[in-house]
Parts: C-alpha cells; structure tokens; sequence
C-alpha cells in the first residue's frame, strides 16, 4: 500500500481527518479517506463526504487535489 502524502497535505491539516491512504493495483484504484471515521463516496476519480465542505479528486498514485465545496 502507497500512502498518498504530497497535495494532501492541506486535507491532514484538517483536524477532523481520520486517514488517508490510498492503493493502486493495475487499472483499480482503491482509494480510502475517512472523516469522522466515515469513509467518504468514491465516483469518477472523486471522494464525496456528506458531512464535510470538501471533496477530494484522485489525480494519479502521487497527487491528490482538495476541492473546496
């Protein structure tokens, strides 16, 4: 397993994270946030949390971008 740790630096400043971390195996992506120890919607490269005001886009197995919502 590969921890994503370059842009998601911003999301472990928020203090409400609880993991991240993030898998890659061939063309599957699976992918693992969770806030409030709920594990966020994953749709289309995004991580949807009802309960948060952000969303995060899984750009490859290296970058990460926070979407401000």
């Amino acid at each position: 397993m590969k921890f994503l740790d370059t842009e998601l630096e911003k999301v472990k400043q928020i203090p409400f994270v609880y993991k991240v971390r993030c898998s890659f195996d061939l063309q599957t992506i699976s992918v693992e946030l969770r806030i409030n120890k709920t594990i966020g919607l994953y749709h289309r490269n995004i991580l949807f949390f009802p309960s948060a005001d952000f969303s995060v886009e899984i750009v490859n197995e290296a970058i990460a971008r926070l979407i401000i919502v």
